[in-house]
């Protein structure tokens, strides 16, 4: 087996689920913060792929949205 590569659907689906990931944890610090609400939504979305915990995330989030700041383009 020298020489032996793994095939590029692996590649592929562990670089989606690592970016998955990424946002996932971006918009949760995001919903902690109470600062974006898209974003916080966005990540809770990312995270129906882990089943219970993903759906309740877009469910809390969803509920909360009178609770995010918003900043609109005043950060600027």
């Amino acid at each position: 087996m020298v020489g032996w590569r793994p095939p590029i659907i692996f590649l592929i689906s562990g670089l989606s689920l690592l970016i998955l990931g990424i946002l996932a944890m971006a918009g949760g610090i995001s919903a902690v913060r109470q600062k974006r609400f898209g974003l916080s939504l966005a990540g809770a979305i990312c995270a129906l792929g882990s089943g219970l915990l993903g759906i309740l995330a877009v469910i809390f989030v969803a509920l909360g949205k009178r609770e995010f700041r918003d900043e609109g383009l005043s950060g600027i």
